[in-house]
């Protein structure tokens, strides 16, 4: 029994050169295939999650830009809604109470502008008294657009002396009535 082992033993150690024989070392081209396997896959999920990343800025961005218009289009509709109160001429309180609401809504300054155009100095001198001094300065250095100067009569002004004070206004005399 003892040879019999031996025998399967020489066979066993056979059978496993034979087989570490026929294994081929790994040459550069495998060795290549698998890194080169390996990079593709790291750039592809690499350059997904940079398109990924800024299509969700450009959505973001998008989204907030909708919701800025959509808070405008919100603030004019208030404003248009008030305009029958800011337009009477009779009741001050309502204008003023107009324009404090709109205040109200965030855009203090469109309120100011609204008291300076609806001519409404209650309006603004109690705009005024709730805000801070900077802003007060901010608030005071908004300022209307002039109207525009009707082409038809364009202003001129005379070059020649004798022209300027021909244009001058003359002093009025007044009458000094005396009593005895």
């Amino acid at each position: 029994m003892g040879d019999d082992m031996k025998d399967d033993l020489e066979q066993i150690k056979a059978d496993l050169e034979k087989l570490t024989s026929n294994v081929q070392k790994n040459d550069f081209w495998d060795k290549l295939s698998v890194i080169s396997t390996f990079l593709a896959s790291v750039l592809i999920a690499s350059v997904g999650g940079v398109f990924t990343y800024y299509y969700n800025l450009h959505k973001d961005a998008e989204t907030i830009s909708t919701v800025r218009l959509q808070n405008s289009i919100n603030y004019l509709s208030a404003v248009v809604k008030f305009f029958p109160h800011l337009t009477d001429k009779t009741d001050d309180k309502r204008k003023t109470l107009a324009l404090e609401t709109i205040a109200l809504l965030g855009t203090e300054q469109l309120a100011y502008k609204l008291s300076q155009i609806v001519n409404s100095p209650a309006a603004q001198d109690r705009l005024m008294s709730g805000v801070s001094a900077p802003v007060q300065k901010q608030f005071e250095t908004v300022t209307l657009n002039k109207p525009v100067q009707d082409k038809a009569s364009p202003k001129t002004t005379p070059t020649d002396p004798q022209k300027i004070t021909a244009n001058k206004q003359q002093p009025v005399k007044q009458k000094v009535h005396k009593t005895a």
